[in-house]
């Protein structure tokens, strides 16, 4: 089982990559089985489900963490409320296909990966593994990314007459934010730490995306907040990118013009059609929510009450996109999840430096996809599910730590008290394990 979880956890990451690069096979490769058309993706998530199954079936200890139980709760309250109550009503009384069906619930099938990693993945991986894993990937887009940019040419769209670059997909900025923000806080060496951060800063740059620099800016003040400090680090990188953003500029026009655009016009909502057309969007799908608090897009395949045409796809906000197509039950679900995962990295931001990373990581891709429509993504949903397990990790060593400094201490609040002011009978019974625990030590 070992070997075949990293593998699993490997593809995983693989297949984040790849998607990143726009591989068209993978779009493309499916396997017919009965009416449904597995994909590659497909065949990876119910091998993770198996694995997950199979892993929980073993005698596994509770989680010491209250917290964390309920994100495993919330989690499968959410994947249960899909499988019986969306797929089964959009199929038997909207005459939705099975295929069809399961096809737009794939991505919220995927947070199963968010238990996968934090029972299966980090079982057989230890956390710094898996963090190198992703950044061994984000590195790799990069490289493509620069090859391409030197090699092929500066690739884009034009609008309102101002070249937007756009080297790679637009959701790969959240791996180079994952390689940027893993690199300033987890990396011990300054050297690698500023290389690594300046590197996933790049990545951000020629992908060009005013989600992403907005994203960055999010992540910078609340990495501030939770550390409740400005670290020198932070302060280094920002210097250091600054220099690196003027020399940039100054070797190429294109990366100068694009970069000013998106920076200067981040925090306008009216700078030009693209913008107003997802303000529009989310305004209109705030409509539809208002007169159908429970239309789910699978059953009703309605985003809008007007008719928007060919061009009728979702509003580029995660919040808004979530309630237009789930409704107010599987969204409060999701929120309720998204909120207790935040409060798990906030409890263990001071105690643990990789449970900080995260967080500010998850700060990082929510506020990435409140102006995209990336969160039900099958391309980077893996890289959601790995950050919150690692929170999860974090935050079950806290609690087992405090659990064992409270077991020794044979205490559970407060300072020992003098033996003059314990009753004799309840001493013993402090001193002597319960049958749990002997149970546990033999």
């Amino acid at each position: 089982m070992k070997y075949a979880a990293r593998i699993l956890v490997l593809c995983l990451v693989l297949f984040t990559f790849l998607s990143m690069t726009e591989a068209s096979w993978l779009k493309s490769a499916f396997i017919p089985l009965g009416p449904f058309a597995v994909s590659v993706f497909d065949v990876l998530l119910i091998l993770s489900t198996a694995a997950f199954f199979y892993t929980v079936s073993l005698r596994t200890r509770t989680d010491a963490s209250s917290v964390n139980r309920a994100v495993l709760r919330l989690t499968g309250a959410y994947l249960l409320y899909q499988l019986v109550v969306v797929i089964p009503v959009a199929m038997f009384q909207y005459g939705v296909g099975p295929s069809e069906a399961y096809k737009l619930v794939t991505a919220r099938l995927a947070l199963v990966l968010i238990p996968f990693f934090y029972y299966v993945g980090l079982r057989y991986l230890t956390p710094e593994r898996l963090v190198l894993l992703v950044n061994a990937a984000a590195l790799a887009l990069l490289l493509y990314g620069l090859y391409r940019f030197v090699f092929i040419g500066s690739q884009g769209s034009w609008e309102n007459g101002e070249f937007r670059l756009r080297v790679l997909w637009g959701g790969s900025t959240l791996l180079f934010g994952w390689l940027a923000i893993t690199g300033l806080i987890l990396q011990v060496r300054p050297l690698y730490a500023y290389c690594m951060g300046l590197a996933g800063l790049l990545g951000i740059v020629i992908e060009n995306h005013r989600s992403g620099y907005l994203a960055l800016v999010f992540a910078a003040v609340f990495y501030v907040i939770l550390s409740r400090r400005i670290s020198k680090r932070l302060v280094a990188i920002s210097a250091a990118a600054l220099i690196c953003g003027v020399l940039l500029a100054a070797a190429s026009p294109v990366i100068r013009e694009s970069a000013a655009y998106s920076l200067t016009t981040m925090f306008n909502a009216h700078a030009d059609v693209n913008a107003q057309d997802r303000v529009e969007r989310s305004a209109l799908a705030w409509d539809y929510v208002q007169v159908h608090p429970l239309g789910d897009y699978v059953w009703n395949r309605t985003y809008y009450l007007v008719d928007m045409g060919a061009a009728a796809f979702g509003p580029h906000n995660w919040v808004i996109y979530a309630l237009d197509t789930q409704g107010w039950v599987s969204a409060g679900l999701l929120f309720a999840l998204v909120a207790v995962i935040m409060a798990a990295g906030w409890t263990v931001r001071r105690h643990s430096r990789l449970g900080l990373a995260m967080t500010v990581y998850l700060v990082f891709y929510l506020a990435f996809c409140l102006f995209n429509g990336n969160f039900e993504s099958l391309e980077n949903i893996s890289l959601f599910a790995i950050a919150v397990a690692l929170v999860l990790d974090a935050n079950r060593e806290r609690q087992e730590a405090r659990k064992r400094e409270l077991d020794g201490s044979g205490m559970i609040l407060g300072a020992q008290p003098s033996s003059e002011e314990v009753d004799p009978q309840l001493r013993r019974s402090l001193s002597r394990p319960s049958g749990s625990e002997a149970s546990a030590h033999r």
